[in-house]
């Protein structure tokens, strides 16, 4: 018990010392718009569960990346369900830590479309 008490103390003391932002509530919101407008979507087959007989034959996980097998534990697969490629749900401020955490999410995201972009070149037939 002790050492669940202080688990959970620090816990609480990093998450009141964290900085704060609503950015998770909007994003959150955005998420349940676009559900409710678009209904539920299904997750890539790459993504579902494959924990029970058969599930490989149907196409689940075959194809996940494990991020932290890669360089930089860093993959640019898609995460989005199926026709939610592209939105953009998480949206940070310039203001206070979410300007350096916006710096990063931007990144990230310039890191993963250039990458994309270069996968794709590779696909595309040589001109004759």
């Amino acid at each position: 018990m002790p050492e669940c008490a202080y688990a959970l103390t620090q816990a609480t003391i990093y998450l009141a010392l964290a900085p704060k932002s609503n950015a998770a509530a909007r994003a959150l919101a955005r998420a349940r718009t676009w559900i409710a407008e678009r209904g539920t979507p299904e997750p890539p087959p790459y993504l579902r569960d494959a924990h029970f007989a058969g599930a490989r034959e149907l196409g689940r996980g075959v194809g996940y990346e494990y991020p932290h097998d890669l360089p930089d534990a860093f993959s640019t697969q898609e995460l989005a369900p199926r026709g939610a490629e592209g939105e953009r749900l998480v949206e940070l401020s310039e203001h206070g830590e979410e300007s350096r955490l916006g710096a990063r999410l931007r990144e990230l995201r310039a890191r993963r479309d250039r990458a994309r972009r270069e996968q794709s070149r590779g696909k595309q037939s040589p001109p004759r």
